[in-house]
Parts: C-alpha cells; structure tokens; sequence
C-alpha cells in the first residue's frame, strides 16, 4: 500500500492549486506539494462566489437557448 502524503493549510487558510481547494488535501499519484499554494478565506470566498455567477450565468443561457 502506498502512503500518500496529505498537506495541511495554515489556520484561517485554504490549499489551492487553482483547480481543487481545500484545509487538507491528499496528495494524488503524481502530484506535488509544490503545486499548492495558500490563499486567505476571502479570496476563497470571491473565487467560490465567481464560480458559482458563471455557472448561474451558463445555466441560465443554456436553458434560454434551448
């Protein structure tokens, strides 16, 4: 069984490798822990809440469109 390594973000942090996010992430197969980086719960909260507008946003125009 092969151990895998899990990263833990810094209290009021959250991990990020721009894709996934998270407090604590486990590392895949192939995956460094170079490619994380930390961010503030704000700026979190601004990229969760832009998300969520571009999906509202596709969501609305696929259904007009269709």
């Amino acid at each position: 069984m092969k151990i895998r390594k899990i990263l833990y973000a810094d209290e009021g942090k959250v991990l990020t490798d721009g894709e996934i996010y998270g407090s604590m992430i486990y590392l895949a197969e192939g995956q460094s822990a170079d490619d994380f980086y930390e961010i503030s719960m704000e700026e979190y909260a601004a990229i969760m809440e832009n998300q969520a507008k571009e999906s509202r946003e596709a969501w609305e125009n696929g259904v007009s469109d269709g």
